[in-house]
């Protein structure tokens, strides 16, 4: 399952558009769309909130909220809906976005995450939150999603991070991949809180399938820290050449003084085709 999940990762470096270094010191930043819709087609891309990438954001708090919004993308693709602070020193801050019936779709290049990407980050005694209030995300041919935080390769200390999925469908279709809560691989992950729910939760991916549907931390340090998935209510199907999960993975990752935590309730998982589950937590070996 580790391929597939670092496939969304090398997909989510591709946001950039304009590039200026920002500094952000004792402030506000707050962003509301309500009742927007966003197109892009071809070349597309499209993020609707707050785009803060290689900035410096100490004792800030940077605010999105998206009501009634819906992205679409197609050839291209990408979208994202809500924050972008990749490779951003975050210290003692707090990044909150929220999505209430959003409709993301991306089509053919696809990708699309829907919440906040924090990849390459440094985040210190900071909080990053993400809620998912009622999302439809769509992706297809060359598809990923995640929908919620992606924190790849990030140095994350002191900190907290919390997403919650709830009434979420993702779909995904032919090339694949999924996740539904946090990605945080080859993350360093010291003295802190990461933390997902999905609550009726409805995943599907097909043709290359994968899916995971909560936390993953492939080849992650992680230390004196908390990792909990709690999935309620959530459907996971597959189909082609399979694979699912459904709680955390965690195949290579260096764990100490940690507590892992994973609880299923009424969840459905089929995988065929090449099929493979686990349902809970996937620490890796064969």
């Amino acid at each position: 399952m580790k391929k597939a999940i670092i496939a969304v990762i090398v997909t989510a470096a591709a946001i950039p558009m304009a590039m200026s270094l920002t500094t952000i010191k004792n402030s506000e930043i707050t962003n509301e769309n309500k009742d927007v819709t966003n197109v892009a087609t071809e070349g597309s891309k499209v993020n609707s909130g707050i785009e803060a990438r290689d900035s410096t954001i100490k004792n800030s708090k940077i605010t999105n909220v998206n009501q009634n919004v819906t992205n679409k993308a197609s050839g291209g693709s990408t979208i994202n809906s809500g924050i972008q602070v990749n490779k951003s020193d975050i210290q003692d801050s707090k990044i909150e976005n929220r999505n209430t019936k959003v409709e993301n779709t991306a089509t053919e290049g696809s990708f699309i995450n829907s919440g906040v990407t924090a990849n390459d980050a440094v985040i210190k005694n900071s909080t990053i939150s993400n809620i998912n209030d009622g999302v439809n995300n769509k992706a297809s041919k060359g598809s990923a999603i995640n929908s919620g935080i992606m924190a790849d390769k990030s140095e994350i200390k002191n900190s907290t991070i919390t997403n919650t999925n709830k009434k979420v469908n993702n779909t995904a279709d032919d090339g694949s991949i999924i996740n539904s809560g946090i990605v945080a691989t080859g993350a360093k992950i010291n003295d802190s809180v990461i933390t997902n729910t999905n609550e009726k939760v409805n995943n599907t991916a097909t043709g290359g399938s994968v899916i995971n549907s909560g936390i993953s931390a492939t080849n992650a340090q992680v230390k004196n820290s908390t990792i909990t998935n709690t999935n309620k209510t959530v459907t996971n199907i597959a189909d082609g050449k399979s694979k699912i999960n459904s709680g955390i993975i965690v195949d290579g990752a260096d764990i100490k003084d940690s507590k892992i935590t994973n609880t299923n309730t009424n969840v459905n998982n089929t995988a065929t085709g090449a099929s493979t589950v686990n349902s809970g937590i996937d620490l890796g070996g064969n």
